[in-house]
């Protein structure tokens, strides 16, 4: 029995997960004194050695002298197996408390996070492997179309992910406890695992057996053939999303990070893939640190995608839904703009830095003024001061500043004035942009927006003597 159990591990360590003995990785083996874990180690051991291998416990501090009694068991097994030893620890209940989220959730993030950085600190071609098995893949499946899933949710558990990696994910739970038995091990028991007011625990304990008495004992089978199949769809829907995002969708930075969706392109694209492209997309959205809201599409549920798709088929501008985790998908004319709210918050409060620009009044001939129009960049604006004066006043004042309600423009070349929001709605310069769009003003008279339109007045002509230039030095620095 036990050569089968290592030869399905090392079949699916080897060409599922990507171990190789001959590889320079390093492994960080997640152990939580269970029988997965456990046999995981050992398995472990035997097929790549101890040098390039740690054992790693994170106590949750949920169970108390449980707790304490895990990371005593795992310490005292990594040193009799001679396997360098690390262990973590964080209040679990109360980071659930502080960022309201359940018990379940925080104590996974918590001990991920101390996997990665224990990965980090080890070097860059670590690997972390945790003892997810055949039985959690099926709970995790029936777990997702409780909660609504999409395909990727019928995938269930992977056997690898980025630097994770699942070496015992072929293996049932009976298999677990035989190869700890082989050893002559002894695993410990998480009381916990018997409470049915978990999710997860509900599924092991009533569900899944309930579900496999009425289907016969091939219920399993079909279910992780439903969980092959799916793999399969998903990676090949995967790949044609990544290809409409670069061909259909624009990334931009100023005056924000945004993703921006061309609604008439997404609306050619067959429904599986419009689903798709927008999962994808919401797994590009990024905070105002630069983090993705939605790494690896955690988080990421089936009613998320299904509002969005209906947001599409708004006509009208300055639509806004509110996502969870502060997404925001806003419609613009012909287009669906996605970014993060934390972005828009920073941004309207900032202030514009007289730094980032320059008022210069100049007297020169005809030659030089004709010398400076011709080597102006779209930076940089000249206008005739003595008009200027004329129409304002002597003491007129030039402010940068940002747009206004009330604020008049007259676009060069054209016959009148009309209202700024007017000129931006035909430019179809959409809501989000025009909050941060800064002009160039005397009172409520907008000479210049830079890199779009000087107005109508005070140009430049053969009887132009004096000159003012007004110059936005760095974008770039204003915006980011």
């Amino acid at each position: 029995m036990y050569s089968e159990i290592y030869r399905k591990f090392t079949e699916c360590a080897v060409e599922k997960c990507g171990l190789r003995k001959d590889r320079a990785q390093h492994i960080v083996a997640a152990v939580s004194g269970g029988a997965d874990s456990v046999c995981m180690l050992m398995l472990l051991i035997e097929y790549y050695g101890r040098d390039r291998l740690a054992c790693a416990h994170f106590n949750h501090k949920i169970r108390g002298a449980e707790s304490e009694r895990d990371a005593h068991f795992v310490e005292t097994l990594a040193n009799r197996l001679h396997v360098k030893f690390f262990c973590g620890e964080g209040d679990v209940p109360q980071y659930a408390k502080t960022h309201a989220i359940g018990v379940e959730e925080a104590a996974r993030m918590l001990r991920y996070a101390f996997l990665r950085k224990l990965a980090a600190d080890i070097g860059a071609n670590t690997r972390i492997a945790v003892a997810h098995n055949r039985n959690d893949r099926m709970e995790t499946i029936l777990h997702n179309i409780a909660r609504g899933t999409a395909i990727d949710g019928l995938k269930g558990i992977e056997y690898h992910k980025n630097d994770i990696i699942r070496p015992i994910l072929d293996l049932s739970r009976k298999e677990t406890e035989e190869i700890c038995a082989h050893y002559g091990i002894q695993p410990i028991y998480d009381s916990t695992n018997k409470d049915n007011r978990y999710t997860r625990n509900k599924i092991r304990n009533e569900v899944l057996p309930y579900l496999k008495g009425v289907f016969g004992k091939n219920f399993e089978e079909h279910l992780l053939n439903l969980s092959k199949s799916a793999t399969v769809d998903s990676a090949y829907l995967n790949l044609s999303a990544r290809d409409a995002y670069q061909k259909i969708c624009k990334v931009t930075t100023k005056p924000f990070h945004k993703i921006i969706l061309d609604r008439a392109q997404y609306k050619k694209l067959h429904e599986a893939l419009q689903k798709r492209l927008v999962r994808y997309i919401l797994s590009n959205v990024k905070d105002r640190d630069g983090n993705r809201i939605f790494p690896e599409f955690t988080g990421i549920y089936s009613d998320m995608i299904e509002r969005v798709c209906a947001m599409a088929d708004q006509s009208l501008p300055g639509k806004v839904l509110e996502l969870p985790s502060g997404v925001l998908c806003v419609t613009e004319y012909e287009s669906l703009i996605f970014l993060h709210k934390s972005l828009l918050e920073e941004r309207r409060s900032e202030n514009i830095s007289p730094d980032h620009f320059e008022v210069e009044e100049k007297v020169l001939s005809n030659e030089e003024i004709l010398l400076q129009i011709k080597k102006k960049s779209s930076k940089e604006e000249i206008f005739d001061a003595d008009v200027l004066s004329k129409k304002f006043g002597a003491d007129f004042q030039i402010e940068f500043r940002r747009n206004r309600e009330g604020d008049h423009f007259i676009p060069f070349g054209s016959p009148g004035g009309k209202s700024l929001r007017k000129f931006f709605i035909d430019r179809k310069i959409g809501r989000l942009e025009r909050d941060f769009i800064i002009v160039a003003a005397i009172g409520a008279e907008v000479l210049w927006i830079p890199e779009i339109r000087r107005s109508g007045i005070a140009p430049i002509d053969k009887n132009t003597t004096r000159v003012i230039i007004l110059r936005h030095i760095s974008q770039t620095e204003v915006y980011e």
